[in-house]
């Protein structure tokens, strides 16, 4: 496959891994570590982050259990992916904050990362400001400093 189609394909990669293993999310992950390019392993995990959230109807107890099932290193990037789906599901913040709130502090920031990314695609302003007041420090002021006009 040319590069420039890659990165397309591994972020849907988890959906035909998923359909094919029965939705057998511990195989999937070990297809991402063993089975993908090494400079697309995050995507391949960001992917299954999107099918977790998707299969789990965004219960963050069961994203939680799930994204814990991949290789440490990654379990960040399964969280993007999670918290992504949460966000674009709605175009709302409520239960993206609340998932990166409960999640194993290690991967606390790369899930809020997640959240300012999706924040400057449905927010600018004083509507920016005011889903920043809602999460904790250090996340809200990181959040204030990237607001949007």
């Amino acid at each position: 496959m040319e590069t420039k189609y890659k990165s397309a394909c591994y972020f849907l990669s988890s959906s035909q891994i998923l359909k094919i293993n029965g939705w057998n999310f511990q195989d999937g992950f070990n297809v991402c570590d063993t089975k993908a390019e090494k400079a697309y392993r995050w995507l391949c995990y960001e992917s299954m982050g999107r099918d977790v959230s998707g299969s789990s109807l965004e219960n963050k107890d069961r994203v939680i259990q799930l994204c814990n099932m991949g290789a440490p290193d990654m379990r960040g990037e399964c969280y993007f992916g999670a918290v992504r789906d949460f966000t674009n599901n709605t175009g709302t913040f409520e239960k993206s904050i609340d998932l990166c709130n409960s999640i194993p502090v290690d991967y606390t920031q790369k899930c809020y990362s997640a959240i300012f990314l999706d924040l400057g695609l449905y927010k600018t302003g004083q509507n920016y400001l005011a889903v920043c007041a809602t999460m904790p420090e250090p996340y809200k002021t990181q959040c204030n400093q990237q607001v949007k006009y």
